[in-house]
């Protein structure tokens, strides 16, 4: 059965489809939205969103327009795996030492993560060069973690408030170079721009998350920065972006900005725009 046969319920956004599924192996659920009319035989882009702490999973989709932006308009698979409940009833990624949920279980999020790829490829045809991660908090935790892994089927990511694999954590070993955008408030309170410990373990930074990723890329070691000037609605925004030879990496440090980015909402666009760009 393809995902086109199945019965698909309508979303928000008019020009698109959200058809339900649950992979096999693990029974859990997951979502895959798709433009009204996509052909499944052509090669495309997968984005995967991957949401924050106790958070529905649905709530970046919404945040970010990814209905509109990433779907319907560029013709990108959007697919939006769930976590599990923690022992506290939130759902929760397992994505590092330091981040997320309550209780002793330790679910293999990253091999849920694989496996619904997997499940999506049986339905659609996906560009193995086009396999993206966007996640906030501890989705954007569990997209470093996923990025990190050795079988290398990401491509590109987009961190939000989230943190790169720390001390406490196996080494980050990915098979091919990664693009990485990390985007984090410098007055984040929650997962603290300079880095920090939870309950759980420890984590870095902002600058040492890109800084891990800028080394394996084999960037240079010097970015280019620019500020963004103070428009309506928007922050002000830091960006240090380094040159690599087969990844673009980048850090977007909100001035002034907690752990709610919504200003970062009204630059969807161009986060979208930078996980296209890899190289």
């Amino acid at each position: 059965m393809t995902i086109a046969s199945l019965a698909l319920l309508p979303a928000c956004e008019s020009a698109v489809r959200s058809s339900a599924f649950v992979e096999p192996a693990t029974a859990r659920r997951y979502t895959v939205i798709a433009r009204e009319g996509h052909d499944f035989r052509l090669p495309s882009a997968a984005l995967f969103v991957l949401h924050p702490y106790a958070t529905d999973s649905s709530v970046l989709v919404r945040n970010y327009g990814l209905e509109g932006r990433a779907a319907a308009r560029r013709d990108w698979l959007v697919v939006v795996p769930e976590g599990t409940a923690d022992a506290g009833g939130q759902v929760a990624w397992n994505a590092s030492a330091a981040c997320c949920g309550q209780g002793a279980a330790r679910p293999d999020d990253v091999g849920y993560l694989r496996l619904v790829l997997e499940d999506v490829r049986r339905h659609a045809s996906i560009d193995p060069g086009r396999v993206y991660a966007m996640g906030e908090s501890n989705g954007g935790f569990l997209a470093h973690r996923w990025a990190c892994a050795a079988d290398g089927e990401l491509r590109a990511i987009v961190s939000i408030a989230g943190a790169a694999p720390g001390l406490d954590d196996p080494p980050c070993a990915p098979a091919r170079p990664v693009t990485v955008l990390q985007v984090h408030g410098d007055q984040d309170e929650m997962v603290l721009y300079q880095g920090g410990r939870t309950a759980r373990g420890r984590y870095p930074g902002a600058r040492e998350s890109i800084e891990l990723w800028r080394a394996l890329d084999a960037c240079a070691a010097v970015p280019r920065t620019s500020r963004e000037t103070r428009l309506l609605f928007f922050a002000p925004l830091r960006v240090d972006s380094f040159s690599c030879p087969s990844a673009r990496v980048a850090l977007w440090t909100v001035e002034g900005g907690g752990h709610q980015l919504r200003s970062v909402r009204l630059r969807a666009e161009a986060m979208l725009d930078f996980l296209a760009g890899s190289p």
